[in-house]
């Protein structure tokens, strides 16, 4: 969870959650990092919390990455699944919400490692 700073407008919390696959029930702090069979689907939503009824959310991009921290100096491997608005990993896949919430964007991909690592697997959004 992310909260960004709008001068003089106030505070808005992004999230980025892995859930089961029904979308009843958002992995706890408590239960990472998970631990997931190669290939098994991982089920993700980016959401925005707002009461502002005019605010919706767009994924820009979703990568995988060996580190916690989201940053341009990163050199080690990347994994795009979301890029530019665009699925890039062919195992993603949008997943329609029966709410139509304009504020959530739900998606899904296939669980993965790095060939060159061992290390824990971080996601990370870029959301408008």
């Amino acid at each position: 969870t992310t909260q960004v700073e709008l001068r003089g407008e106030g505070y808005l919390e992004f999230a980025l959650e892995v859930f089961d696959s029904t979308f009843t029930t958002a992995k706890a702090k408590s239960e990472y990092p998970l631990t997931l069979p190669i290939n098994s689907d991982l089920y993700m939503q980016a959401s925005v919390d707002t009461e502002d009824s005019d605010m919706s959310l767009a994924i820009v991009n979703v990568k995988a990455t060996t580190s916690a921290t989201d940053s341009e100096d990163y050199a080690g491997p990347i994994h795009y699944i979301w890029k530019d608005g665009c699925k890039d990993d062919t195992t993603a896949a949008a997943i329609p919400q029966s709410s139509d919430d304009p504020k959530k964007e739900r998606f899904k991909f296939k669980v993965f490692k790095f060939v060159t690592s061992d290390d824990n697997i971080y996601i990370h959004a870029t959301v408008k």
